[in-house]
C-alpha cells in the first residue's frame, strides 16, 4: 500500500539579461508546506497567496486549477514575471519572476 504526499513551494528571482550573459540573482525559495492531499495543498497555496507578504506578483486568480499531480513530478501552477529596467536598445535588462509549484511523491509502506 502507498500514500501520497504533496509539497508546495514558492520561488522568486531576478533574471538579468545582457548580450554577453544571462543570470539570476536574489533567488528566494520557501516551502509552503507538506500535505497528505491535493485539496489541502491547493487550500494552503490559496491562503499563502492571499495573506502572505512574500509574494508580490502572483494573485489567487493566477493559480491554475489542478486535479492531478503525477508522482515524482514538479507541476507549476502559477508563474508570473514583471519587466524591470530596459537596455538602451529597448531590450529587457532584468525582470522579476515568481512561481508556485507542487511536487507529488508516493510513499511506499511495507505490507504486514
Amino acid at each position: 500500500m502507498s500514500r501520497k504526499i504533496y509539497i508546495a513551494r514558492f520561488h522568486s528571482h531576478t533574471a538579468i539579461y545582457s548580450l554577453l550573459f544571462s543570470t539570476n540573482r536574489d533567488a528566494f525559495e520557501c516551502t509552503i508546506g507538506v500535505f497528505s492531499s491535493l485539496a489541502q495543498t491547493t487550500e494552503a497555496i490559496q491562503q499563502f497567496v492571499t495573506f502572505s507578504d512574500i509574494n508580490r506578483l502572483i494573485e489567487a486568480n493566477d493559480l491554475v486549477t489542478i486535479t492531478k499531480i503525477e508522482d515524482y513530478m514538479i507541476t507549476t501552477i502559477a508563474e508570473k514575471q514583471e519587466e524591470g529596467e530596459h537596455n538602451e536598445d529597448g531590450s529587457v535588462k532584468n525582470c522579476y519572476v515568481e512561481s508556485i509549484t507542487i511536487e507529488g511523491y508516493k510513499l511506499n509502506e511495507p505490507s504486514f
